[in-house]
């Protein structure tokens, strides 16, 4: 599942590794590629910030999942877990990069009901249900104004 950055100058994927799945941004100019998230990170579906300055990502556990945001320039991760969710999944940022929407259910494997979530990056920390119900609400996008 890769991910090209706004600017179209890097890529950012998951790759498969002895110690699990880690971030992996690709300069496309040199070739260069850089880790970017530690080991036993289990780090897949990378999103690039609309400015091109952090990645959000879920961070997958053996009994949940849940976001994580990282700012490239520092190596700081924030992480953005939901209470009452064992797992938050399918991160995107909207346009203006304040807010995220994300997939979100109370229980894995049998009896999962997906809905949408509101995550509010900056601070980390508010979360919002958009929708409930016995649906699966997956995919989340935002569309222009």
């Amino acid at each position: 599942m890769p991910a090209p950055s706004p600017d179209g100058a890097r890529v950012a994927y998951t790759m498969g590794t002895p110690d699990g799945f880690r971030l992996a941004v690709q300069d496309l100019a040199t070739n260069a590629v850089r880790m970017v998230t530690p080991p036993q990170a289990n780090a897949i579906d990378a999103r690039w910030s609309p400015d091109g300055k952090r990645l959000a990502y879920v961070r997958m556990l053996p009994t949940r999942s849940f976001i994580e945001i990282l700012t490239l320039d520092t190596g700081t991760t924030a992480t953005l877990a939901v209470e009452g969710l064992d797992a938050v999944r399918e991160p995107s940022w909207s346009h203006d990069g304040k807010w995220l929407v994300a997939t979100g259910t109370p229980v894995t494997g049998k009896g999962e009901d997906w809905d949408l979530i509101l995550l509010l990056p900056d601070p980390p920390g508010a979360a919002f249900r958009l929708t409930t119900g016995s649906s699966n609400d997956r995919a989340p996008e935002w569309m222009p104004r």
